[in-house]
């Protein structure tokens, strides 16, 4: 069996364009780790427990213009810790609080620093 030394991913139809030395930089891979930082609690990797944000946690809290914007600091400050193929715009980072309706949008602007692609990502949460 000859096998090439070459980076190879098995189950993942991957375009090679993505993967550069060893690296996946596509805005969907991307989006899915900003996805899984922002529903990880603190403690609950096991083998990496500082691993995640409090976002979860702080969205069960009275939600008020202050605690929006502490939401969203929070969450930008642990998605620059935790993903570091992005650089987030943060002056056109925004939450938007719909009380009606009782949720937040989440929007968080950023740039794939080997590609120099600029993408959003977006997350209603529903608070009920």
């Amino acid at each position: 069996m000859n096998i090439n030394n070459d980076v190879f991913f098995i189950g993942l139809d991957l375009d090679k364009d993505l993967v550069k030395n060893g690296e996946i930089s596509d805005i969907q891979v991307i989006n899915r780790s900003i996805e899984s930082i922002l529903s990880t609690e603190y403690g609950e990797r096991i083998f990496n427990p500082s691993y995640g944000s409090s976002f979860k946690k702080m969205l069960h809290e009275k939600l008020s213009k202050n605690n929006a914007e502490l939401i969203l600091n929070n969450a930008i400050d642990s998605i620059k810790k935790w993903e570091d193929r992005i650089i987030i715009i943060e002056s056109k980072c925004k939450i938007i609080v719909n009380l009606s309706e009782n949720s937040i949008m989440l929007y968080i602007p950023y740039i794939i620093k080997k590609s120099k692609v600029s993408s959003t990502f977006n997350k209603k949460v529903s608070l009920t």
